[in-house]
């Protein structure tokens, strides 16, 4: 199948990546930090569809570092999060 057609999205559940965390690196063996976390804007596509609906659409980007202070690592991750809710007024 064609992986651009293909619109299932493997996720990563924070609860189960923190299990990860903790199994390989270790209880407290890692920290995480917020580096960014704000608004981004929503396609023109995305926003006409929820308009259509009477629903507001909206979407968060968040930067995120993970950190293993006794290796001396740190890596940045990015996630975008989105929802539509309600009826407008």
């Amino acid at each position: 199948m064609n992986k651009q057609l293909d619109k299932k999205k493997d996720h990563l559940y924070v609860i189960r990546a923190k299990e990860l965390a903790n199994h390989y690196l270790g209880f407290n063996g890692w920290t995480t930090e917020i580096v960014k976390f704000e608004p981004h804007e929503v396609s023109e596509t995305d926003a006409l569809e929820a308009d259509d609906n009477n629903q507001e659409r909206v979407e968060y980007v968040c930067v995120l570092r993970l950190k293993v202070p006794e290796h001396g690592i740190a890596v940045e991750g990015v996630g975008i999060g989105d929802g539509t809710w309600g009826r407008k007024v």
